[in-house]
């Protein structure tokens, strides 16, 4: 019989399991499960991660509650050492390493020794979920460890019955976890081939990516403390203006350049919504080479080659460099309602239906 406060953890898990893509990362997801868990089954630690034995694919972990080398020794050393790899073949789905291993061989074995003896493990439950194979993957497998110490007691049945009991939520949340993160995955590789340096930020203003571009154009020296202070400044204001969506908007934030050598990028940044790097909103800031932006169209040309007054040249000349209606809006110091207004004659006037098309129509592009 469970007791209220164990009820209590249980249905933590349970509301975390029903909507993994409400937080903000995978990692808060995981650490959303194992806490309440760990104190529900007893234990002192875990880690949640999912990985590809049969292409011996190393571990990805979402989280775990150990020192930060964890993942890099098991990753290289230990991986092919782990029981994990002996029970996937006998179809586990929830069990105590003890019960498929040679327990006193194990602990005679390095990865025992080096890696789990310094970290107080000595008994461990795993529950094993299996997930769909998608793309390239075998069919991955998300694992939920659960940790003793050497002085506590091994897992009991009914402790083991609690995972049995957790097992399709959580293993339902790993296929949607695994589901976003292929999608996820595609939009980087996207980010990863363009030429422009691109930082996204999640909704807390936290770095998540980085693609090659930025790394490049960085010079490989990461951006100081001042200069992402300065990003964070510029990505809240459009973060804000995206919740407010109201006539008085925030104030502009100081304009954001990166400079490295005699190379200069100033920041662009937009939102990208809902469905794309996870369930909520992250932040898209573009750092482009001076050299580049100089080289685009500027007024005069944008009005001889769509026939347009001065005002809806200057709103295609924002949309080319990438700015948002309110963005524009905030340049011009003109409401949403008009650059919307002005987007339409110059769509009646191009013949064209969508910001993105009017580039291609600029002579030598």
């Amino acid at each position: 019989m469970l007791s209220l406060e164990q009820v209590r953890r249980l249905k933590e898990v349970l509301r975390a399991t029903s909507a993994p893509l409400s937080f903000e990362s995978f990692s808060d997801f995981a650490r959303a499960v194992l806490t309440p868990l760990i104190g529900l089954v007893g234990g002192h630690g875990g880690n949640l991660f999912i990985t590809d034995v049969k292409a011996n694919q190393k571990p990805v972990f979402l989280w775990h509650t150990y020192d930060p080398e964890l993942v890099r020794d098991y990753q290289g050393r230990f991986f092919d050492e782990s029981p994990i790899k002996l029970m996937v073949p006998q179809g586990v789905r929830v069990g105590q390493t003890c019960e498929y291993v040679d327990y006193e061989q194990f602990q005679k074995t390095a990865f025992y020794n080096e890696f789990l003896a310094p970290r107080r493990i000595h008994h461990m439950a795993t529950l094993m979920a299996r997930l769909p194979e998608q793309g390239g993957n075998e069919g991955s497998l998300g694992i939920l460890g659960l940790h003793k110490n050497p002085a506590q007691e091994a897992f009991s049945a009914e402790e083991l019955s609690i995972l049995d009991l957790l097992y399709n939520p959580v293993e339902g949340a790993l296929h949607t976890l695994l589901l976003a993160g292929n999608e996820r995955q595609k939009l980087e590789q996207t980010f990863d081939a363009m030429p422009v340096g691109v930082l996204v930020l999640n909704w807390k203003l936290e770095r998540v990516y980085t693609n090659p571009a930025l790394d490049e154009a960085l010079r490989d020296q990461e951006l100081t403390p001042s200069e992402l202070v300065g990003i964070q400044a510029v990505a809240k204001q459009v973060r804000d203006i995206y919740l407010s969506r109201a006539a008085d908007e925030p104030e502009a934030a100081e304009p954001v350049e990166i400079r490295r050598g005699d190379r200069r990028f100033p920041l662009r940044a937009t939102v990208l919504p809902e469905g794309l790097m996870s369930a909520r909103p992250h932040l898209l800031c573009l750092f482009e080479e001076q050299a580049t932006l100089r080289a685009r169209p500027n007024r005069s040309q944008i009005r001889a080659a769509f026939g347009l007054t001065d005002r809806e040249a200057d709103v295609v000349y924002h949309c080319l460099m990438g700015l948002t209606n309110s963005q524009i809006a905030n340049e011009m110091t003109i409401s949403p309602e008009t650059v919307k207004h002005h987007l339409k004659n110059v769509f009646e006037k191009t013949g064209v239906s969508r910001r993105s098309q009017l580039a291609a129509l600029l002579p030598g592009r």
